[in-house]
């Protein structure tokens, strides 16, 4: 799969791959896991829907099947130590 400047799960600094959401769906998932299910090229975007969608994110169900949103509404689901961690380099 082309990389496309997505970052790559393989790419992911930690152990332990946090998410959560504005709905207040969170979780914390071995990256080791992610990897053997998900295999370590899996794109963050990719999975981040994955994730969502199975703790139950309706949204992200829809954007995975292609369907469109209602007022292109979108999962909100991301990986709040990435983002710290980017603010911290900065």
């Amino acid at each position: 799969m082309p990389r496309n400047a997505a970052v790559l799960l393989i790419d992911y600094p930690l152990a332990k791959v946090r998410v959560t959401c504005r709905c207040g769906r969170e979780g914390r998932f071995s990256k080791d896991a992610l990897i053997r299910r998900s295999g370590e090229r899996e794109p963050l975007p990719a999975l981040r829907l994955k994730l969502a969608a199975g703790m139950g994110c309706s949204i992200a169900e829809s954007t995975l099947a292609g369907e469109t949103v209602p007022g292109f509404e979108q999962c909100q689901m991301h990986y709040p130590d990435l983002m710290a961690r980017k603010n911290r380099e900065s």
